[in-house]
């Protein structure tokens, strides 16, 4: 287990995963959605908003995962520990991280859709 903290994927991916799920615009939206007050039409702003920041995070570096990629570049430690980097490990964490915001920004543009659609029904 030691051995796997100290991965650059292993760390990589925890990075970008705490950042995905303490993203602001999702609680918010979470929040607005329950509050019932929605419109189709407000609503889509907010959505909107989601889709847009997950897109960006396919490529741009969030909160966390910026720190450690820039501690990693200056020592080749994160928390001080030292991170061991194979072959391959960056070209397959692009790979996966833009898998995963894509599956992400699908899920939330659907399911979102879905969700507002039938609230204004029900109202």
């Amino acid at each position: 287990m030691a051995q796997k903290l100290q991965l650059w994927s292993f760390i990589a991916e925890s990075c970008m995963l705490k950042d995905a799920l303490s993203l602001r615009c999702l609680k918010q939206l979470s929040l607005y959605l329950q509050s019932r007050k929605e419109t189709v039409i407000d609503a889509q702003t907010h959505v909107d908003d989601v889709t847009g920041k997950l897109q960006a995070l396919k490529s741009e570096n969030s909160k966390t995962l910026g720190k450690f990629l820039a501690s990693f570049e200056s020592d080749k430690h994160y928390n001080n520990v030292e991170i061991v980097k194979k072959e391959g490990d960056e070209e397959q964490f692009k790979t996966r991280r833009g898998q995963f915001h894509q599956a992400l920004h699908d899920i939330s543009s659907s399911d979102l859709h879905v969700t507002i659609c039938c609230r204004q029904l029900v109202a």
